[in-house]
């Protein structure tokens, strides 16, 4: 294993070691008061969990470029990243869904990241 992918290894342990040890989350998730996530899950049937639900942007200015991680809780270390393509607009949201296998819930949503794309909905 090269350093570099050790060292990206780590990092991803050590990220989702972080996220674990908060314990389960209930169906929302918050990053301060920035941007607000609400989901919940469900088994389609055929061994898979569909995750869904909307970002809520609660301020004057958009975003954009958002990255939601979808997590198992049961199995630590599955996770998936959302991309949420678009902007959201100011007081708006955008709905996601993501299928997991329905033997890793329960699952925790977060926001990754994001970037702000100016004011108002112009």
């Amino acid at each position: 294993m090269t350093r570099r992918s050790s060292a990206s290894l780590v990092t991803t342990v050590l990220l989702l070691a972080a996220l674990f040890a908060w314990g389960p989350r209930p169906g929302n998730a918050q990053i301060g008061d920035t941007l607000k996530v609400e989901w919940d899950s469900h088994d389609t049937g055929t061994g898979q969990a569909l995750v869904s639900g909307y970002v809520y942007n609660p301020h004057q200015m958009r975003v954009q470029r958002v990255q939601l991680l979808v997590a198992s809780s049961s199995a630590p270390g599955r996770a998936r990243t959302v991309y949420l393509t678009g902007t959201i607009p100011s007081q708006g949201r955008e709905y996601f869904e993501v299928k997991m296998a329905a033997a890793e819930a329960p699952f925790t949503v977060t926001v990754a990241m994001f970037d702000w794309s100016g004011c108002g909905n112009g």
